[in-house]
């Protein structure tokens, strides 16, 4: 689509009483035709001179009659090509689909590079054993698609011999390799052909087996155990999820299930319920009976919202309400959780493929996997520890089984303990530290079987929170430090209260010195030191207050100016603003220079931006995210950048919404991407910025709100606030 968007000057009449007529003066670019004063510079009718009307299918830009170019169509106040433009794909206003390109007029479904479209499907034809190859060509059950051939591949722990998958560790007929047979008396075992089998293995046709673990031969040859069931002592046993207890061959819920109530058959009277493991007589407080089980209809995906809604499998339920959630370290990437450091499909972020032959290792599309990290199927793994590729790509370990220095068993080894399949160091990993699934919540490290907090660069964990002991009043350079109340904390030092001008909003805050929101005085590089102290304005009441007000932008530029980013990143070189009045222009505030003085000198993590309509608050976002996609944000408030994007952050929490009136998907208390979509070197572009549900800049509108930018985003009766803490 071409870039170019012809805005029509709507002009009215600009002081004239009765322009054209009685010696009356017209406005300049205007002039008297028949006795009224028109823009020429714009009227299809009076095109650069009274009476010169432009033909059918033309417009008046600048004195001139023009028209879009012949490959191109005019599609409101824009030249586009009805062949490509997606918003008008074969015509004006036939806008394609989530997911869709137009081609040649025409939507179609869109594939990432390294995928095909099969049927409206993207897949990948070099491991898809439906589509393998091409679309349609579908492999046998017993085999797999490898590199885009139908390829037979054994289980985990077996190898092909001829045909057929053998355990060359037990197999008698291919004892240690596919050609070595053991003697009619002899049996194989850990691929050796004996006399007898070793130890507590019992002779099983030849092959020696542990059968109190073996789930084939459980207890006894040829017993094999069902396929939810462990062998556990010679016995099969029923392997309950996380959080269950196995009951008569069953699994429970024991915190609340009233014949298990505590423990299997510990059941409650009949006029009582079960809460939390205990026979009570009513549901605690925040609990709500569901045939005598008192759950959390909040977050129970068997009573989601009530007592009957049950989640489908793969939701959670969150509010009451069921959805798709995934677990610490993956992200929702269209309805599906994926883990963006090492998928290439959304590599870094959602809907971010990697090339062919290209693999994603930490986020990033690189040639090789990093470290020991094997290549399988696009995806870096380490061969030594996953059931699914265990010992090479695509050796799959047996139900019950773990994946263990490279070879499926019944155990880990050393100090790994097993995590459904998989062997974990529990010390040291944050979604199963100190026993299985137990994961510590964000910001917390695994040190030693225990979480504990991972405090950003400058802030140390003091009784379970990060806090600055060079400038914090309870913990002055130590937790547990406290000051006197006549005193600040301030360069880990307490300090009497008086008359020193501290550094910050934030600074003032902790000193216990605010009186409300206003305009303080502050001195960033420290007080005696470089530059004098000056006025800024503070608020002390937003999200815990302690906020510099950096800048301020309209949200009223008229989007046919070029460019807009040039316009309101570079700043006025005016003072910090000290007032929550509009900017008199277009924009207000020191450089950028001097806004990344402020965010160094004073140590600030945080960057806001809230968006006021007159008095009222309609939008306030607050952010820490460092990297460079939808840096935007960060740029005005901090001026840490000085080109524009067309991009968003990495995780779908960069962005934290504290107030919304605007509408949209992100409500107050959600988050969402951080992006922007920012020109510098063409005519007449749209830019803005704002926080989308999705890492796609200037795609779908609906899954995004847009909180600043130029009038095309429609809230020009705003303008948006830059603060840093």
């Amino acid at each position: 689509m071409s870039r170019a968007v012809y805005i029509v000057l709507a002009l009215g009449l600009t002081g004239a009483t009765a322009c054209g007529s009685s010696g009356t003066q017209c406005a300049t670019g205007s002039e008297g035709c028949e006795g009224v004063c028109v823009d020429v510079r714009s009227d299809r009718e009076n095109c650069g001179a009274c009476g010169a009307s432009c033909e059918a299918g033309e417009w008046c830009e600048d004195s001139a009659c023009t028209s879009c170019p012949e490959s191109e169509t005019r599609c409101g106040f824009e030249c586009v090509d009805t062949s490509a433009d997606r918003e008008h794909c074969g015509g004006c206003d036939q806008a394609c689909g989530d997911g869709e390109v137009c081609v040649e007029g025409a939507c179609t479904v869109f594939c990432p590079e390294g995928t095909t479209d099969c049927d409206g499907v993207c897949v990948d034809t070099r491991v898809d054993p439906a589509h393998c190859g091409s679309c349609d060509i579908e492999c046998d059950a017993s085999v797999m698609c490898l590199e885009g051939e139908c390829s037979f591949t054994c289980p985990g722990g077996m190898t092909d011999c001829d045909g057929a998958c053998v355990d060359l560790r037990v197999d008698p007929g291919h004892c240690g390799d596919c050609v070595t047979a053991c003697e009619a008396d002899q049996v194989c075992s850990g691929g050796e052909c004996l006399v007898r089998c070793p130890g507590d293995l019992t002779d099983c046709d030849g092959s020696c087996f542990d059968t109190g673990v073996d789930p084939e031969h459980c207890g006894g040859c040829e017993t094999a155990c069902g396929v939810d069931e462990v062998c556990a002592e010679g016995e099969c046993t029923l392997l309950c999820p996380t959080g269950l207890l196995e009951c008569d061959g069953a699994c429970f819920d024991t915190d609340v299930d009233p014949e298990h109530c505590g423990g299997c058959d510990t059941a409650c009277a009949d006029d009582d319920v079960c809460a939390e493991g205990e026979c009570v007589l009513s549901c605690p407080s925040g609990l709500e009976e569901c045939d005598r089980s008192c759950v959390d209809t909040d977050i129970d995906p068997g009573h989601c919202g009530d007592c009957d809604t049950t989640c489908a499998a793969g939701e959670v339920c969150m509010g009451g309400e069921c959805g798709v959630s995934c677990p610490s370290g993956l992200a929702e990437c269209s309805g599906v959780c994926v883990d963006t450091d090492w998928d290439p499909d959304n590599c870094g972020g959602c809907g971010r493929p990697c090339l062919v032959d290209e693999v994603c290792a930490g986020g990033e599309c690189a040639l090789s996997c990093p470290g020991d990290l094997e290549v399988c199927f696009g995806v870096c793994v380490d061969t030594l520890w996953n059931p699914n590729n265990c010992g090479g790509c695509g050796f799959r370990c047996l139900g019950g089984q773990v994946c263990s220095e490279g070879a499926c068993g019944m155990a880990c080894s050393g100090d790994l303990a097993e995590c459904h399949g998989t062997c974990v160091d529990t010390s040291w990993d944050p979604e199963n530290c100190g026993a299985c699934d137990t994961s510590c919540p964000p910001g917390m490290d695994c040190v030693e079987g225990d979480c504990s907090w991972d405090c950003p660069p400058g802030l140390t964990e003091c009784d379970g929170s990060c806090t600055d002991i060079d400038y914090d009043p309870a913990n002055c350079g130590a937790c547990g430090e406290a000051c006197a109340d006549d005193e600040a904390c301030v360069d880990r030092a307490c300090t009497p209260l008086g008359s020193r001008v501290l550094r910050s909003c934030h600074e003032i805050l902790d000193a216990g010195r605010s009186t409300g929101s206003g305009v303080y005085t502050i001195d960033p590089d420290g007080e005696g030191a470089g530059d004098a102290p000056f006025s800024a304005y503070c608020d002390m009441t937003t999200s815990g207050g302690g906020w510099t007000l950096t800048y301020k932008i309209r949200n009223n530029i008229d989007a046919g100016r070029n460019p807009w980013w040039n316009i309101v990143m570079p700043g006025s070189g005016t003072a910090f603003p000290t007032t929550l009045d509009f900017p008199v222009g277009d924009f207000q505030g020191p450089t950028i220079a001097e806004r990344n003085e402020l965010f160094t000198e004073t140590g600030a993590t945080e960057w806001r931006a809230s968006t006021r309509r007159g008095a009222a608050v309609v939008f306030d976002m607050v952010s820490s995210y460092r990297g460079d996609g939808g840096r935007g944000f960060r740029c005005f408030a901090t001026g840490t950048c000085s080109n524009a994007t067309q991009t968003c952050s990495t995780a779908p929490t960069d962005g934290r919404v504290i107030a919304n009136t605007l509408g949209g998907p992100i409500a107050a208390g959600g988050s969402g991407y951080v992006c922007d979509v920012g020109w510098t070197d063409c005519d007449f572009c749209v830019d803005w910025s704002g926080v989308r549900t999705d890492a796609c800049a200037g795609c779908d509108p609906s899954r995004e709100v847009r909180y600043a930018g130029d009038s095309s985003i429609s809230i020009t009766d705003t303008a948006t606030f830059y603060w840093v803490r």
